[in-house]
Order: structure tokens, then sequence, then C-alpha cells
């Protein structure tokens, strides 16, 4: 019930913030800043595509929880494996801009990865992991965009990834006990 809370609360803050609108909005703005025949404007839409694709998800933002706050970078490693993948792609049809993303990537990641140890550490094992559970099921709507089988605006379900600990929270204030033990 938690992690569907989550999710539910989550994509109701991100459809009110129109999330989704907003990072398909920057996108489009910045690929009709850099975009200019010839190879400049390939360089910015190889920037601007690889930089989103590698950065907004839920894999980065798991990945950089569980780095900060566990020390353990494995979601990274599977996502740089990922990002290497599709990078060689990318680069194939758009050139060098993609190669060019990697100072987004190292200062979102990096910055995030910074904030978790900063403020998930004090987390309890049961909010950290349902907060990877959340975006599990993010990272599964990902998927299912991205294979075409369903348009679901990702960027909405985003904030449901940080609501699990204030829930767990509200939840143990009512009934102590009942999620943590000896709450």
């Amino acid at each position: 019930m938690v992690v569907i809370g989550s999710l539910i609360i989550g994509a109701l803050i991100g459809t009110a913030l129109r999330l989704h609108e907003r990072v398909e909005a920057l996108g489009a703005a910045i690929h009709r800043r850099f975009a200019r025949e010839g190879d400049a404007g390939r360089f910015a839409e190889g920037f601007l595509s690889a930089s989103v694709i590698f950065c907004v998800g839920p894999l980065t933002l798991l990945g950089c929880l569980q780095n900060g706050a566990e020390h353990n970078p494995s979601y990274l490693y599977i996502k740089a494996c990922l990002d290497g993948f599709c990078s060689i792609a990318l680069a194939a049809s758009l050139g060098w801009g993609v190669f060019a993303s990697v100072l987004t990537v190292l200062g979102l990641q990096g910055g995030l990865s910074f904030l978790a140890a900063q403020f998930a550490q004090p987390l309890d094992d049961v909010s950290r992991s349902l907060m990877n559970v959340v975006g599990g099921l993010v990272l599964l709507a990902t998927a299912l965009m991205i294979l075409d089988i369903k348009r679901i605006p990702v960027a909405n379900l985003c904030p449901g990834i940080f609501i699990p600990p204030l829930v767990v929270w509200l939840i143990e204030l009512i009934q102590p006990g009942l999620l943590l033990p000896g709450g």
C-alpha cells in the first residue's frame, strides 16, 4: 500500500507541477537555442538528446540515492553500461555532442549522490527499500514508454520516489511498530 500510495501521490504532485511538460519544453528550448545549420546544430542535438536520456530517469535517482546513502554504486554501474551502449548508437547518428553530455551526467549524478549522502543517510532501511521499489516501478514505466507499448508521462511519477519516508513516518506516528521494529 505504501508503494501504490507513493506512486499516486507522486503522480499527483508531478502532474500538478507539470514536470513532464516542463522537461519536454526545456529540451525543445535548448534545441531551438543551439540548433543551427551544419555541425553546430548536430552537436547541440547530440548533447541535448544524450543529456536528457542519460539524466532523466528513475535509474539516475535510484543509483544516486543508493550510492550516496549506502555507498553502493551498483545501480550506477548498471546505468553506466546501459548509457555506454546507448551512447554508441547516439554518437553514430548525432556525433560528438553525445560525448559532451558527460559533463551533464557528472554534474547531475555527482550532485544527486552528494545530496543523498547528506540527507538520505538517516533514513531507515524500510524507507530506502520502499523508495527503491517505487523507483523500480517508475523504471518499468520508462521501459514501457521506450518500447512504445504505453505512453506514460514518467517525469510526473518521479516525485513518488521521495514519498515513502514520509508515509512510513506518518504510519509510525499513528501506530508505532507497524512498519519499523521497536517503533
